[in-house]
């Protein structure tokens, strides 16, 4: 099965701060969006893609991230289920600190129904590639 979302986030951001040597004033706008696709290959395994674009003035392409989730294990009434996922980002623009570079990162993801209530945590590791031109 196919899916596809999309999510726009906005938010104004305003930061002051000093000190003796220097004053800081930041007013901005940022708005930040996302497209995913996710495809289920088979019962409890999906694929799938994010495009991440972000403005702060001027729009940019920020990163693109490709995933696989594996549904571990899960419970007779399916409340309780654990997943791992595997994640990569592959920037596609310089940062303000210089070039940008690959992660890749492995993360467990849980549930536990209590009736009415449910407990979700994750638990994971990433690993940074090293600064490198593309």
């Amino acid at each position: 099965m196919l899916s596809a979302d999309v999510w726009l986030g906005f938010s104004n951001i305003f930061e002051q701060d000093s000190a003796n040597t220097y004053e800081l004033f930041l007013d901005m706008e940022r708005l930040l969006s996302t497209t995913t696709l996710r495809y289920g290959l088979i019962e409890g395994l999906e694929v799938g893609g994010r495009l991440t674009f972000e403005t702060n003035g001027g729009g940019v392409l920020d990163d693109v991230r490709l995933f696989a989730k594996w549904e571990a294990l899960t419970s007779a009434d399916h409340a309780s289920p654990m997943s791992l996922r595997i994640v990569t980002r592959i920037p596609t623009q310089q940062d303000v600190t210089g070039r940008a570079h690959a992660d890749f990162a492995l993360q467990a993801l849980g549930q536990i129904s209590f009736e009415t209530w449910y407990l979700h945590g994750m638990l994971g590791a990433s690993v940074c590639g090293s600064a490198r031109r593309w």
